[in-house]
Formats: C-alpha cells, sequence, structure tokens
C-alpha cells in the first residue's frame, strides 16, 4: 500500500533510533555479552532487577541440591514417594502402606529440609 505519510513515517522512525539504547560516546549498542549485573545500561533498576533475578536462581539451585544431597545420602524414596503405581486393589494397599510407613521414617529429613530451606532464605534475604 502506498505511504500517505512520508513525514511522519520519518519522524517515528528517528524517535525510535533515539530510544535505542546505545553506549555513552560511540553511539554503538551494547554487545550481547553485556553484564547486566554490574553495567548500567538501563538505569539503577534495570541492574537491580537482575541482580535479584540472580539471587533467585541461586536461592532455587541451592535448595534443590540440599533436597537431592538428601535423597542421595538419606534415601532414594525421597524421590518415589506417591508416585507408584497399583494394578489391583491388593496392590494399591500394599503401596498405600508402604509409602505411609516410609513417610513416616523419613519425616526427620523433610523437616531438616525445611529448617534448612527456611534459615537459608531468611538469611539470604537478609544478606541480599
Amino acid at each position: 500500500r502506498p505511504c500517505v505519510n512520508p513525514e511522519g513515517v520519518e519522524y517515528g522512525l528517528l524517535g525510535r533510533h533515539r530510544m535505542k539504547l546505545s553506549q555513552p560516546g560511540s553511539g554503538e549498542p551494547y554487545p550481547l555479552t553485556t553484564n547486566l549485573l554490574t553495567t548500567n545500561v538501563a538505569g539503577p533498576a534495570t541492574m537491580a532487577f537482575f541482580r535479584y533475578e540472580v539471587a533467585v536462581l541461586v536461592w532455587a539451585v541451592v535448595l534443590l541440591l540440599v533436597w537431592l544431597g538428601f535423597a542421595f545420602f538419606v534415601s532414594m524414596d525421597l524421590l518415589t514417594l506417591g508416585t507408584r503405581n497399583a494394578s489391583t486393589p491388593q496392590l494399591l494397599c500394599a503401596v498405600v502402606a508402604w509409602g505411609r510407613k516410609r513417610q513416616m521414617e523419613l519425616v526427620w529429613t523433610k523437616v531438616s529440609w525445611l529448617v534448612f530451606a527456611y534459615l537459608f532464605s531468611f538469611l539470604g534475604a537478609i544478606a541480599y
């Protein structure tokens, strides 16, 4: 379709060009390898946002690794409780009984992990 307002298009493209983030002085765009945790590209709020994202990722990875450590060093049943299938009513009863017994035997690991998660989250929030 034909352009009916070339001046408006030029004005819009110029505004778009001015709004692009570029390095001070050179006018070149920031490289994709720019560390947004330490480089002020779009203001301090952007750096704070990316620091928060890193903190959440570290928090999640640490909690996951501690849980997997419990599973590896205490019992792999921590990863399978509640996931076993039963094809008959008798087998279902046996699986439920086993699961209940195993759950009560391993409740200390869940409580220990929850205490760690609470303390790690609390102290991590204070440190952040």
